[in-house]
């Protein structure tokens, strides 16, 4: 169990990672979630940076 969760959160962290990339302005939103475990991630890009936080 603990090597799918990593392997999850890898693949999410994966996923997050290439979504900052886009030039999209919207903010940009991920979840996912188990019998044990949800999660959702909002990131909202920053004005003039090439980066979203």
């Amino acid at each position: 169990m603990k090597k799918v969760c990593i392997a999850l959160f890898s693949l999410f962290f994966f996923v997050s990672l290439a979504g900052c990339q886009s030039k999209a302005e919207e903010p940009l939103e991920f979840s996912g979630e188990t019998q044990s475990w949800l999660a959702a991630i909002t990131l909202y890009p920053i004005e003039n940076s090439k980066e979203t936080a």
